[in-house]
């Protein structure tokens, strides 16, 4: 008899899709009804609601136009002087004066031709 009283009957996946279907825009037209009314009070814009505004008001810019400008930033960050040096001398702001002396020479087969070929 426990059987009997616990019974529900099937329902195919295709009901039960629908009917959660049915459900579902029922709850939506309630959400929606409660934004309209929502929508009727006067309230204060929200940043990103500013901001879209903001950049729809903007004028365009072209895209190779901003893709310059960020190059511009890029090389100006980077300059020549800092390009070699590690991220430790620069955070640390070491710089040198003299250059580091070394006991390398040219090989003797070099030596006669630099002389001739350098414009110093």
């Amino acid at each position: 008899m426990s059987d009997d009283d616990n019974y529900v009957p099937y329902v195919s996946v295709k009901e039960r899709k629908l009917q959660k279907f049915l459900e579902h825009s029922k709850k939506c037209r309630k959400v929606a009804e409660n934004e309209e009314e929502v929508e009727e009070q006067p309230t204060k814009a929200s940043l990103l609601d500013q901001h879209a505004k903001l950049k729809k008001s903007a004028p365009k810019v072209p895209e190779h136009v901003k893709k310059k400008k960020e190059e511009e930033l890029i090389l100006e960050s980077v300059s020549e002087n800092k390009a070699l040096m590690g991220v430790h001398e620069l955070a640390r702001g070491v710089t040198y004066t003299e250059s580091i002396k070394t006991g390398w020479t040219p090989p003797k087969y070099i030596k006669p031709h630099k002389k001739e070929k350098s414009t110093d």
